[in-house]
């Protein structure tokens, strides 16, 4: 099966944990991605730095020890902050 991409940013190998996978993603200070969206329901937790979510009706800034859930095909774009972000995702693939 081909994984799909869930990081545009530096990521390491994923972990699979029963159905859901975790990746470590860090992003480049004032990174912008365009819109786009994930395959699966997600789970952001910001470790460190911050970013904005901008979805088609509103914007979402996360800061440290943020966690923010996304449902799956959720279009969205992002904005990352001055000293960029370190977050965990965890999406919950289907088997």
């Amino acid at each position: 099966m081909t994984q799909l991409l869930v990081s545009h940013g530096r990521s390491g190998q994923p972990l699979t944990v029963g159905p859901y996978r975790l990746t470590e993603a860090r992003y480049a200070p004032d990174q912008q991605l365009s819109r786009h969206e994930h395959a699966f329901p997600s789970w952001t937790l910001l470790l460190a730095g911050s970013f904005e979510e901008v979805f088609s009706r509103e914007t979402l800034v996360c800061t440290t020890g943020s966690v923010l859930t996304k449902p799956s095909t959720a279009d969205h774009s992002n904005r990352y902050g001055p000293v960029g972000a370190h977050c965990l995702l965890i999406e919950a693939c289907s088997s």
